[in-house]
């Protein structure tokens, strides 16, 4: 599905993006980490400047990069090098990232 997404502009897709937006609800933990390297991949595939837009309303607290689960100093650099190599990854693939969070819920 996601190639076939790729093969389209913005606006052939944006009723199909809008509509998967809105249905989106927050239910959990946020696994902040593989949601944006997976993001990055699929973007990557895409035109070289293509975009992945991170809006979350909370911390990075499952699998890799999750932030609450550093119990030192050097847990909190090992995961401040995992989202350092996800950056590098994302130059690599002509991908640029933003993120929004979103208070409150």
């Amino acid at each position: 599905m996601s190639a076939n997404l790729f093969q389209k502009s913005i606006n052939e897709t944006l009723p199909f993006l809008h509509d998967k937006l809105m249905k989106l609800e927050e239910n959990g933990s946020t696994a902040l980490g593989p949601a944006v390297l997976t993001s990055i991949g699929l973007a990557g595939e895409g035109a070289p400047g293509s975009t992945v837009i991170v809006c979350t309303d909370g911390l990075a607290n499952v699998g890799l990069g999750a932030l609450d689960e550093a119990k030192s100093e050097e847990q909190l650099k090992k995961i401040e090098e995992f989202y350092e190599m996800v950056g590098q990854y994302a130059k690599t693939k002509g991908v640029s990232v933003s993120i929004i969070s979103i208070k409150g819920d």
